[in-house]
């Protein structure tokens, strides 16, 4: 399974789902080899309640002869649809007198065996059928597959310009007026904040969604507050709900790195026609950068990253979409809890840190009790931040994190101290040692001051947060109470600051 397929999965699952008047009834299954749909296949026709007509085939099949594998020409009701944008043809699957197989047009040409990603085929239909229920739900999948082919180098260049031109369209209708009236509260700046669709964040996306706002209902709770003599407003249910699932607004500035100087003073300029529209409290960039962004913005290009780690790892993808055994619970030489750790490889810091967040998402049952079924997806996107800086905030409940050791290896290569209780209740450090690589990780953990929650941060040549920057300040010494005593009070501002900026108190 690749990034391509999972997207095009979910919006096809997402439209048999929601936009049919009535649901249809289907079953995914995950396939390592051919041979695994005769397998499925034969035992679902044993079951006689099994009638299935329809087989969606995503990005594979397309080089085999559907007719054969399936015996077709024993089942004459039984159809099959190919959606392949990575391989070429078979003749018999496109034969005229095979009537029972549907190769649908991926423009595959001679000089490329590489068609349109499937993401966005699937999102063309649900276009074209004129769908609109959780669109920009759809629009970011489609969004996430065609970058993803875009940075595999699986699609032409003008073909990525032409999609994102038809993107940037729909981009431009996202903050209509929503069925109650009620208007939402970003809406003419988008093409400017979208120039780049790869720059297009999950916060932003799940900010101004239909969708996302329905479901929690976060659009019926804007609480006026005043600023400096003017009154503003806040949705402050969601705001905590995307600080609760580690989104935390960025309060450290930094350039648009993607924009030219000149470009910029007319982004400013433009900017300012909108400030009655966009309700912000000047139209300084500092200003515009802390009404808009996070410090866990996810770019397509972060997505694909994020979920190929995610889908490499195995058995949480899996589970996610309901095929628990799609993947092998042990990878060859790793631990059993995930295929992030293995002696031969090594320790793999970016997976591992994926791997947490996912591990610690799903423990938090009072957020899978806000978000809808139809958002799961979605969700995980947001659980899986990555950014450069590598500094992810999350809460849970500290003896969970204590208690739950199947997000890391525990023996002898790793140890956990404690310090003396203090404001911080528990600090923590985990040091993972391995021979090859003598990479390390600090992990410092504290218990909130006014609930039973605590606050993880995970740090590893951080940027923002200087004192974590382990390998130029501290390089690769064993780590002893006195280091982390040493840290304890630069870790306690760290916290106190990010509540105050969270809850508006310390």
């Amino acid at each position: 399974m690749e990034v391509q397929a999972l997207c095009g999965y979910a919006v096809l699952a997402n439209l048999l789902t929601i936009d049919a008047p009535h649901p249809h009834p289907f079953k995914t299954c995950f396939l390592s080899h051919y041979e695994d749909i005769n397998e499925h296949y034969r035992s679902e026709e044993r079951n006689e309640t099994a009638s299935y007509r329809i087989f969606v085939m995503i990005n594979c099949g397309g080089d085999r002869n559907m007719k054969k594998l399936f015996h077709l020409t024993a089942s004459p009701d039984l159809k099959v649809y190919i959606f392949d944008s990575k391989r070429s043809w078979h003749q018999k699957n496109i034969d005229e007198d095979n009537k029972q197989v549907i190769l649908v047009d991926n423009s595959i040409t001679d000089d490329n065996t590489r068609g349109r990603p499937v993401s966005c085929q699937f999102y063309e239909i649900a276009f074209q059928n004129g769908t609109r229920i959780e669109s920009e739900q759809r629009l970011w999948w489609a969004v996430i597959g065609l970058t993803s082919a875009f940075l595999n180098k699986e699609i032409k260049d003008e073909v990525y310009k032409a999609y994102t031109k038809l993107y940037v369209e729909e981009i431009r209708r996202i903050g209509e007026t929503l069925p109650n009236g009620i208007r939402l509260a970003v809406q003419e700046e988008y093409p400017l904040r979208y120039a780049l669709l790869n720059k297009w964040t999950l916060y932003e996306s799940m900010q101004n969604s239909e969708s996302v706002f329905s479901a929690l209902g976060v659009h019926l709770e804007d609480h006026p507050r005043k600023d400096e003599g003017r009154e503003m407003k806040t949705t402050t249910r969601l705001g905590k709900l995307l600080t609760k699932l580690g989104i935390a607004k960025k309060w450290w500035f930094e350039p648009y790195y993607f924009i030219p100087s000149e470009t910029r003073q007319k982004f400013f300029a433009e900017l300012d026609k909108y400030r009655d529209d966009v309700k912000l409290e000047d139209t300084s960039f500092q200003s515009f950068m802390w009404k808009f962004h996070s410090s866990g913005s996810l770019t397509a290009s972060e997505a694909v990253f994020a979920l190929t780690a995610l889908i490499e790892a195995g058995p949480y993808v899996a589970d996610d979409l309901g095929a628990r055994d799609a993947y092998p619970r042990t990878p060859a030489g790793g631990s059993s809890n995930g295929a992030y750790f293995s002696e031969k490889d090594g320790w793999d810091l970016e997976r591992a840190k994926v791997m947490l967040r996912c591990e610690m998402a799903l423990g938090d049952t009072e957020t899978a009790m806000i978000m809808s079924k139809g958002i799961e997806l979605y969700k995980k996107l947001i659980e899986i931040i990555m950014t450069q800086a590598t500094v992810c905030i999350k809460r849970l409940t500290t003896d969970s994190l204590i208690k739950r050791r199947g997000w890391v290896e525990i023996d002898n290569s790793v140890h956990v101290t404690f310090t003396k209780p203090g404001p911080l209740a528990k600090l923590a450090y985990i040091v993972t040692d391995n021979v090859k690589n003598s990479r390390r990780i600090l992990v410092f953990v504290a218990r909130g001051a006014s609930d039973d929650r605590a606050l993880i941060s995970i740090g590893y040549r951080s940027a923002q947060f200087e004192a974590l920057a382990i390998e130029r300040d501290l390089g690769f010494k064993t780590f002893d109470r006195r280091v982390i005593e040493m840290y304890s009070k630069e870790v306690e501002n760290f916290i106190r600051h990010f509540r105050r900026r969270s809850t508006g108190h310390d």
